[in-house]
Protein backbone atom coordinates (compact mmCIF):
# COMPACT_ATOMS: atom_id res chain seq x y z
CA UNK A 1 0.00 0.00 0.00
CA UNK A 2 0.90 3.13 -0.42
CA UNK A 3 0.53 6.08 1.79
CA UNK A 4 -3.08 6.90 2.28
CA UNK A 5 -4.46 3.88 0.77
CA UNK A 6 -6.78 2.28 3.13
CA UNK A 7 -7.02 -1.44 2.98
CA UNK A 8 -10.41 -3.04 2.13
CA UNK A 9 -10.92 -6.62 3.50
CA UNK A 10 -12.35 -8.14 6.59
CA UNK A 11 -10.34 -10.95 8.14
CA UNK A 12 -10.78 -14.10 10.33
CA UNK A 13 -9.06 -14.71 12.92
CA UNK A 14 -7.53 -17.73 15.14
CA UNK A 15 -7.70 -15.67 18.38
CA UNK A 16 -5.56 -18.87 20.31
CA UNK A 17 -2.89 -17.86 18.30
CA UNK A 18 -3.83 -14.33 16.56
CA UNK A 19 -3.36 -15.79 13.45
CA UNK A 20 -5.54 -15.20 10.21
CA UNK A 21 -7.39 -17.62 8.93
CA UNK A 22 -8.25 -16.06 6.47
CA UNK A 23 -9.14 -12.30 4.31
CA UNK A 24 -12.19 -11.31 2.62
CA UNK A 25 -11.49 -8.06 -0.04
CA UNK A 26 -14.99 -8.55 -1.79
CA UNK A 27 -15.89 -4.82 -1.37
CA UNK A 28 -14.57 -2.15 -3.39
CA UNK A 29 -14.56 0.23 -0.46
CA UNK A 30 -13.94 0.47 3.36
CA UNK A 31 -15.66 -2.20 5.37
CA UNK A 32 -17.94 0.63 7.65
CA UNK A 33 -19.66 -2.12 10.03
CA UNK A 34 -18.96 -5.67 11.39
CA UNK A 35 -21.86 -7.94 13.45
CA UNK A 36 -21.12 -11.41 14.68
CA UNK A 37 -24.34 -13.93 14.48
CA UNK A 38 -22.83 -16.31 17.46
CA UNK A 39 -26.10 -18.22 16.83
CA UNK A 40 -24.76 -19.01 13.17
CA UNK A 41 -21.53 -18.47 13.14
CA UNK A 42 -21.86 -15.73 10.69
CA UNK A 43 -20.20 -12.15 10.18
CA UNK A 44 -22.32 -9.69 8.78
CA UNK A 45 -20.26 -6.58 6.82
CA UNK A 46 -21.81 -3.26 5.51
CA UNK A 47 -19.40 -1.03 3.30
CA UNK A 48 -18.61 2.77 1.59
CA UNK A 49 -19.43 0.43 -1.61
CA UNK A 50 -22.83 0.22 -0.58
CA UNK A 51 -23.18 -3.38 -0.17
CA UNK A 52 -23.92 -5.74 2.83
CA UNK A 53 -22.14 -9.56 2.39
CA UNK A 54 -22.67 -12.35 5.02
CA UNK A 55 -18.94 -14.56 5.96
CA UNK A 56 -20.22 -17.98 7.27
CA UNK A 57 -17.42 -18.47 9.89
CA UNK A 58 -17.29 -21.75 10.47
CA UNK A 59 -16.81 -22.65 6.69
CA UNK A 60 -14.12 -19.57 6.30
CA UNK A 61 -16.28 -18.73 2.94
CA UNK A 62 -18.61 -15.57 1.89
CA UNK A 63 -21.95 -17.30 1.46
CA UNK A 64 -24.36 -13.93 0.56
CA UNK A 65 -23.99 -10.39 -0.85
CA UNK A 66 -26.43 -7.94 -1.43
CA UNK A 67 -26.19 -5.99 -4.66
CA UNK A 68 -24.77 -2.50 -4.31
CA UNK A 69 -27.30 0.42 -2.86
CA UNK A 70 -26.92 3.38 -4.39
CA UNK A 71 -25.32 4.94 -0.66
CA UNK A 72 -22.69 4.12 1.99
CA UNK A 73 -24.20 1.12 4.38
CA UNK A 74 -22.47 2.83 7.18
CA UNK A 75 -24.60 1.25 10.15
CA UNK A 76 -25.64 -2.44 10.73
CA UNK A 77 -27.65 -3.87 13.44
CA UNK A 78 -28.93 -7.59 14.73
CA UNK A 79 -32.32 -8.63 15.59
CA UNK A 80 -33.36 -11.07 17.95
Amino acid sequence: NEAGDVLICTLTLNTACLEIVKSFDHHDDYVSSLIYVPTKKTLITGSGDGAMSVIDLKKVRLIASSKNFDEDVTCLTGLS
